[in-house]
């Protein structure tokens, strides 16, 4: 069983024959779709998975809950490509287009997140 008793909070997104799906136990899955096999998968020592990923361009974008990050993992190995780092919880689905991602924290906060280079833009502040 993938995670044992951490499991599994998230939605899992099916990209080209590939699930990926976040846990509890700090882990990012890349399992096969036909055969159910692990392809391989990535742990974050800080945190939970805190968001389903979005996938873009080779990429899986996905929020960390108490490790206030936005991550981006290749989807051919489980290399990490992108960190940015904010300062709140992250639940909701990250978006991306052809230049950046889109990160909205649970403080009311919205980053635009290059892709090419990781510097983020603060879009929204906290509404009060």
């Amino acid at each position: 069983m993938i995670g044992s008793w951490e499991g599994f909070n998230l939605d899992p997104v099916v990209h080209e024959g590939v699930v990926y799906v976040g846990n509890r136990g700090t882990y990012l899955y890349a399992i096969d779709a036909k055969t159910g096999i692990e392809q391989w998968s990535a742990k974050h020592a800080t945190s939970w998975v805190g968001s389903p990923v979005v996938v873009s361009d080779g990429v899986l974008y996905f929020g960390m809950s108490d490790g206030y990050s936005l991550v981006g993992l290749e989807t051919q190995m489980g290399n990490q490509s992108l960190l940015f780092k904010n300062r709140f919880y992250n639940f909701a689905r990250p978006q991306a287009d052809k230049h950046y991602v889109f990160m909205a924290s649970l403080s009311g906060e919205l980053f635009a997140i290059e892709k090419a280079t990781g510097k983020g833009t603060l879009y929204a502040i906290p509404i009060r």
